[in-house]
């Protein structure tokens, strides 16, 4: 099959290499520009496919109409999308003679839209995985192609999850795509009535609601380790990042949730709304994104943990 790929992020490589290794021709990569402001952990489609000699155009360089004169132009069997940041238009997936197809990292229709492995974490999930779906005018709408699961243990974070589901890249593919090169596209109908929808997350939406459980706090800090920005709390106006921590007991007071109530060199024990959260690894986030050491002289049992408050939208 003839095939333009639209691609970023490690899912976007294993997706592009598996259609390289079974030799299907690739017209050309779309692709986008590294964000300097972000943390780039990532492995490159574009470095992947100039070693492959596939022409490569990055989104952000296009003039207006390119990608509808690409299309024409390679007269493609097939889109092909894998964490490509961007909608493609319905009107540019009908310039494909079989339309377009989607790699999403849930199992839909359930977290549909941004940030699917993120949410499930937040959410205590115990499964998610990866789905390959036809593309329609709606977001992670389509005829579902192919799917694999995969658990959700117990001390998952965003990172080792995200390595589990790019895994599953590859057999995914080849579990789909030679049934697609046959020119059978016949997937299964999304169950609307069973679908959840969630947007794209910013790095201050990783605040620490002390009400909530610690099982809930918990979810949070996973979901949103490193490499991604972090959950973060307050005292004295100073911005306390937290990386890892654990869910344990208390017989603290639960109307005083944010309340520390034990402080050692290497943990910090902060009552919940159920339950307390026992910080591990944490650090200071200062004025221009600087992180320092913890003072702990700052973080003595009695003093008050408080959720940041929320930015002008």
């Amino acid at each position: 099959m003839k095939i333009v790929f639209f691609g970023y992020h490690d899912f976007g490589v294993e997706a592009l290499d598996s259609l390289i290794e079974t030799g299907d021709e690739i017209a050309a990569v779309i692709t986008h520009r590294d964000d300097p402001d972000e943390n780039r952990y990532f492995r490159s489609v574009a470095d992947l496919a100039k070693r492959n000699g596939v022409p490569v155009e990055y989104r952000e360089d296009q003039e207006k109409g390119r990608l509808r004169r690409l299309l024409e132009e390679t007269e493609a069997d097939l889109i092909v999308s894998a964490y490509y940041r961007r909608m493609i238009p319905e009107a540019l997936l009908g310039l494909a003679r079989h339309g377009g197809v989607n790699l999403h990292g849930s199992l839909l229709p359930k977290y549909r839209g941004r940030c699917p492995l993120n949410w499930a974490l937040i959410h205590d999930e115990r499964e998610t995985g990866l789905t390959l779906h036809r593309m329609v005018a709606r977001a992670d709408a389509g005829e579902i192609l192919g799917a694999r699961a995969v658990a959700i243990e117990d001390r998952e974070t965003a990172h080792t999850l995200a390595q589990k589901l790019v895994a599953e890249v590859k057999p995914l593919m080849a579990e789909v795509f030679p049934r697609l090169r046959r020119g059978d596209f016949a997937g299964v109908p999304q169950v609307e009535s069973e679908a959840t929808t969630f947007g794209g997350r910013r790095p201050e939406d990783g605040r620490i609601d002390w009400s909530k459980t610690a099982r809930q706090v918990d979810c949070l800090v996973r979901a949103v380790t490193r490499p991604y920005p972090g959950a973060f709390t307050e005292i004295d106006g100073r911005r306390l990042r937290v990386w890892s921590g654990h869910a344990c007991s208390t017989t603290g007071d639960a109307r005083l949730p944010g309340r520390i109530l034990e402080c050692e060199r290497g943990r910090i024990k902060v009552q919940c709304g159920e339950g307390a959260y026992c910080i591990e690894d944490c650090e200071w986030w200062e004025a221009g994104g600087i992180s320092t050491s913890v003072d702990w002289s700052a973080l003595l049992p009695g003093r008050l943990l408080v959720a940041p408050a929320r930015a002008a939208e």
